[in-house]
């Protein structure tokens, strides 16, 4: 079963509502992974850039592309805040692979569509064409299973201890019961998130974190997910680039930071 980590970006104000109602931080990843359709996101930015022949054979394999990434989630919760999501609008989850749920699909992806045209000026989706905004930051990100490996390139050892950069990864203060799976989720909160923003930008951090990086050692210490090899350090890399431009950006919102393994 893989272990993934999740960092979620949360305003002030519902933070604070957490940290009065500990057992709703499980919602926060549910809303994260059932609310985003991430997915059908994805499939509706690669149909609007390519050829019509293309996009149209991406739109008819979507409901099955949908249903086997739905098999894959690990975690029952997640999976059936999903399927409860896609329910309410109107795609039943169960006869994805049935050729009924097409047009349902499409219906979807058609709205994120227009959705990303009217955030990101239209015409060429995110980041694409003149007029277009400036790419915003994402209020969340997972580092899937990078996670162990960047946390040991960033501190040179396999568990947390008490410097900050063995804490961004996988410290924080508990917050609510074990319901993802691997622990419960940890919090930072905004003062905390500040300092790690910038111990993540220190001079100098990214020549070290490739110093350390050392595949048989690597693998002696258990550093999940393992299969360490030397092409795997720029996958490691570009996951430390993703959280700390994460951090940079709650730090400059000045909110704080929920992470949790699923």
């Amino acid at each position: 079963m893989s272990m993934l980590a999740k960092f979620v970006e949360v305003a002030p104000d519902r933070f604070a509502e957490i940290l009065e109602e500990p057992d709703s931080v499980t919602n926060l990843f549910t809303e994260q992974t059932a609310g985003g359709l991430d997915l059908i996101g994805r499939l509706a930015k690669a149909a609007a850039r390519l050829d019509p022949a293309t996009a149209d054979r991406i739109t008819k394999d979507a409901p099955g592309m949908l249903a086997d990434a739905i098999e894959r989630m690990q975690n029952p919760a997640i999976r059936e805040a999903l399927a409860k999501r896609l329910g309410e609008l109107g795609i039943r989850t169960p006869e994805l692979r049935s050729g009924t749920q097409g047009q349902n699909v499409m219906k979807l992806m058609q709205e994120r569509m227009a959705a990303l045209q009217a955030k990101f000026g239209g015409g060429g989706g995110a980041g694409g064409g003149a007029g277009a905004s400036p790419k915003s930051a994402p209020t969340q990100i997972s580092l899937d299973k990078a996670w162990h490996g960047v946390h040991y390139l960033l501190c040179g050892r396999a568990e947390p201890d008490r410097d900050l950069l063995s804490q961004v990864i996988m410290g924080g203060t508990d917050i609510g019961d074990d319901e993802m799976g691997y622990g419960p989720a940890r919090y930072f909160a905004p003062a905390d998130v500040a300092k790690a923003a910038t111990e993540l930008s220190a001079p100098g951090l990214e020549a070290q974190m490739q110093g350390r990086f050392d595949p048989a050692r690597m693998l002696s210490l258990e550093i999940y997910p393992g299969g360490w090899d030397p092409s795997t350090l720029s996958w490691l890399m570009d996951e430390y680039h993703n959280l700390r431009d994460f951090f940079a950006a709650a730090s400059a919102h000045q909110a704080a930071v929920i992470t949790c393994l699923v």
